[in-house]
């Protein structure tokens, strides 16, 4: 992954995609590493990607019941090519 590029991410979003990444690592382990680094690549895309309005969009957000809790659900779109 090239860290030289530009990023839109806070100090708290690195945070929240390093544990993200260490999760995806403990789920695909050694053994499939292609798939836990595309897996991390979109994650990363999709949280700091400055680009991501090309291939990101909102559809509107809803609130609703769940778990006996009032939430605010977020619906987008994302893009992804072969």
């Amino acid at each position: 992954m090239d860290v030289t590029k530009p990023v839109c991410c806070t100090e708290d979003q690195v945070e929240i995609l390093n544990a993200s990444f260490k999760q995806i690592d403990s789920v695909f382990g050694e053994n499939v590493p292609v798939c836990a680094m595309n897996l991390k690549k979109l994650w990363c895309k999709y949280t700091c990607d400055p680009h991501q309005a090309d291939y990101v969009r909102g559809l509107g957000h809803a609130t609703k019941m769940l778990d006996n809790q009032m939430q605010t659900l977020s619906e987008v779109r994302y893009y992804v090519d072969s």
